[in-house]
């Protein structure tokens, strides 16, 4: 597994070094984890994300949908969560994103 910086570097999102530090400092664990499970899972998000969009995201998680792609990055684990929330495969659009699942959904899913 890629190491945050490594990730952080990656996807050309220097300031959120200093969030997640904030986010420690501030004892807000819980965001913090959060932050770091969806650049793990969904770190094409993080290409077009600032940091007021990503303060919105995880404040409002439970209307917040992860977009993706037919070039974005997925994991086999979050096919089988989206059958089981709408009863069919997931299938990406050749063009533009399609709407996959919330943060609030995802982290709940992982217990964080």
């Amino acid at each position: 597994m890629m190491n945050l910086d490594k990730k952080i570097e990656q996807y050309k999102c220097d300031w959120l070094k200093d969030y997640l530090k904030e986010l420690i400092k501030g004892r807000d664990l819980k965001t913090y984890n959060r932050i770091k499970r969806v650049l793990y899972y969904f770190p094409n998000v993080f290409y077009s994300v600032s940091l007021d969009d990503l303060k919105i995201a995880m404040k409002h998680a439970e209307d917040t949908y992860i977009c993706l792609g037919s070039g974005d990055i997925r994991y086999v684990v979050f096919d089988r969560m989206y059958k089981e929330k709408y009863g069919k495969d997931f299938d990406t659009p050749l063009w533009g994103d399609s709407r996959y699942i919330t943060i609030g959904e995802f982290c709940s899913y992982f217990g964080v």
